[in-house]
């Protein structure tokens, strides 16, 4: 009778054999690096549930500060069926004064089952250690009180400021005297057609100078004229130039003189001296923005 007793209560278990062994099972936990953590390193406690142990996720604890050194970031859960992992991020929020064996606190987390079963985390023991030592040794000008900085003399930048700021309006007020004493020193005036006729007229030799003399002034006149001045045309050009009303008399003897010499036989060209004095003129009119 005893024997037939012992045999139903068997059979009564059988449906609840397998959740019983999901619950005998032996946990496995990959539990973080237990030494060399300092503030703010984040350890991962990951548990792997065996075939048939199932969480419930609304029974998962949630994150908090579960104590003065840790505070529990995150809880999830990864996989799905008979590979389910519960996953558990804990950050260390504080730093110990010297190194001190903490512990990643104990955890209980119930089961999806009808007899209400718990899953037992235990603690797991880290070691962490302060950010900086606490007493720094006095040698190598590694003291914890440093001495004053020595002040530095003053810079007397307003003066030197001062100075260079005058000296460059000297040197520009220097300039411009020279450039209208000198004109043709200035480089940006590309346009001056009497200032090179006359750079060139100065180096023509004695027996070529008249003829080649009046031909580069009358190429000087064309330039600026922007085309061929003839005589017929003089008139109307120094009227639109009154700068050169000084010398239109001798402008319009030289135009008059190489006309005889260049095209009436017998007739002789202007002096070669003439012909530079008036080219020089010319140029310095010129400079002056005639």
């Amino acid at each position: 009778m005893r024997g037939a007793r012992r045999w139903l209560w068997l059979l009564a278990l059988l449906p609840a054999w397998p959740v019983l062994a999901a619950d005998l099972a032996p946990l496995r936990i990959d539990e973080p690096q237990a030494w060399g953590h300092t503030v703010g390193d984040v350890l991962q406690r990951r548990v792997h549930l065996a075939p048939g142990q199932q969480l419930a996720p609304e029974a998962l604890p949630k994150p908090a500060r579960v104590d003065t050194w840790f505070e529990l970031r995150e809880v999830r859960l990864q996989g799905r069926g008979s590979a389910q992992q519960l996953l558990l991020d804990y950050q260390l929020i504080n730093a110990p004064q010297k190194v001190s064996t903490l512990a990643l606190p104990a955890l209980r987390v119930p089961l999806a089952t009808p007899e209400q079963a718990m899953l037992d985390l235990p603690e797991w023991p880290v070691s962490a250690g302060p950010i900086t030592a606490e007493v720094v040794l006095s040698r190598a000008g590694l003291q914890a009180l440093q001495p004053d900085i020595e002040p530095r003399a003053p810079l007397r930048r307003p003066v030197v400021l001062r100075l260079i700021l005058w000296g460059a309006l000297a040197l520009a007020a220097a300039a411009v005297l020279l450039l209208r004493r000198h004109p043709e020193w200035a480089w940006w005036r590309r346009h001056a057609p009497f200032r090179d006729a006359w750079r060139d007229l100065r180096r023509l030799s004695s027996d070529q100078a008249a003829p080649e003399a009046c031909q580069r002034l009358h190429r000087a006149f064309d330039q600026a004229a922007g085309g061929a001045l003839f005589g017929p045309g003089l008139a109307d050009w120094l009227a639109q130039r009154p700068g050169l009303a000084p010398l239109a008399p001798q402008i319009e003897g030289f135009f008059a003189g190489t006309q005889r010499g260049f095209f009436e036989a017998g007739a002789a060209l202007p002096p070669a001296a003439e012909v530079l004095a008036l080219c020089r003129r010319l140029a310095q009119a010129e400079g002056r923005g005639a």
